[in-house]
């Protein structure tokens, strides 16, 4: 697909679009409302992420040395790694890898390093598109042992990431895949397994609000829409910093306060996210806000709703040290393994934002 190099999923415009698809069964909806948009400079205003659970994807996709053999110059590198694999090995293999069984036997025949590394990436990749966290635990498991199989050294020394871990580290490497995968129609695989307990199709929400523009209040959707003040309805300035918002229940207010977040990233090529502890004051500051309000457009309840759902379902960025799970390569091929940074790491709380995280101030 395409990617979206000059124009922006604005994640919290896009929540009405998601409150449709969360509640259409209890409401019938004509029109779209949404979440404001991320302030990130200037006069454009753009999305906002949400909220799952323990996800470290991390600032940047993946480090060139996670795809680099240990030591260029061993020579046992140069060509077809000798191993020894059962056939009860190779069977076990097989079921594990399931149809990534391919890509794992082009990487235990390379005759080279660079083809192999090449390889492995491939496997991990289709790796990720599995259904489950445990399945793709189980093939990463597999693809190591048959690797290290015979060469002497000690297969998956550090064991194999499972549960979150195991999305944590391949969204990590696989971030600008992921973003060429992604269609309207096509929710790239690798996210099967993030989507199997949401109670939205995020993924639809997402790119309908791509195509519609979606808006509620002043502050609330894609850039600044001032339906209030274009519509002639009611306002005041009690946003925040002294914008102008509308008179409602607050809904627009918490939206202006969550455009001016201090920092924002694109993902995927379809989403943009924002500080965790941004979207935490957002989820406490609109509970209770929609008292039916219209402005001109659509409600204060549809924006609402919409953010509950959209924002149980999308991450968000913290600024912290943490420990992640990356790729160690070795002549052989190379084991999953434990490394540590400091910086901007991705979060999918799943509404469970713990507080504070920003780097500096959280707000602009």
């Amino acid at each position: 697909m395409p990617k979206q190099d000059k124009e922006k999923v604005y994640l919290r415009g896009m929540v009405l679009v998601l409150g449709l698809t969360c509640f259409g069964l209890v409401a019938n909806q004509v029109g779209i409302g949404n979440i404001s948009g991320q302030g990130v400079g200037g006069e454009e205003q753009v999305g906002c992420g949400g909220d799952m659970s323990g996800y470290a994807m991390g600032e940047g996709e993946f480090t060139p040395e996670d795809w680099k053999v240990d030591s260029p110059d061993d020579a046992r590198a140069a060509g077809i790694i000798e191993r020894s694999e059962s056939d009860d090995q190779r069977a076990a293999r097989n079921d594990a890898m399931g149809d990534c069984g391919g890509a794992a036997d082009a990487a235990l025949a390379a005759g080279d390093e660079a083809s192999r590394q090449g390889a492995i990436r491939d496997a991990l990749y289709c790796i990720h598109s599995m259904d489950t966290s445990e399945a793709k635990s189980a093939a990463m498991g597999s693809l190591g042992d048959a690797l290290a199989g015979g060469t002497g050294d000690a297969s998956n020394p550090q064991g194999v990431p499972d549960g979150a871990a195991v999305e944590d580290m391949l969204d990590r490497l696989f971030e600008s895949e992921i973003a060429a995968d992604s269609s309207e129609d096509n929710m790239p695989r690798a996210f099967n397994s993030r989507s199997r307990n949401s109670r939205c199709n995020w993924w639809s929400a997402a790119w309908s609000f791509f195509q519609t523009g979606a808006t509620y209040g002043n502050f609330c959707g894609k850039g600044q829409a001032n339906n209030c003040t274009n519509n002639g309805k009611a306002t005041n300035s009690n946003g925040y910093k002294g914008t102008t918002v509308c008179a409602d229940g607050g809904a627009d207010k918490t939206c202006s306060k969550h455009d001016h977040g201090s920092y924002s990233k694109d993902v995927w090529g379809v989403a943009t996210l924002n500080w965790c502890e941004v979207d935490r004051n957002f989820k406490n500051e609109r509970a209770g806000t929609a008292n039916g309000f219209h402005d001109g457009k659509g409600t204060d309840h549809s924006m609402v709703n919409g953010a509950n759902c959209l924002f149980g379902v999308l991450p968000c960025l913290r600024y912290e040290s943490y420990s992640y799970w990356g790729w160690c390569s070795k002549w052989w091929g190379g084991y999953p393994c434990r490394k540590s940074t400091t910086g901007i790491n991705t979060k999918w709380p799943y509404g469970n934002y713990a507080s504070g995280g920003c780097q500096g101030s959280c707000y602009k």
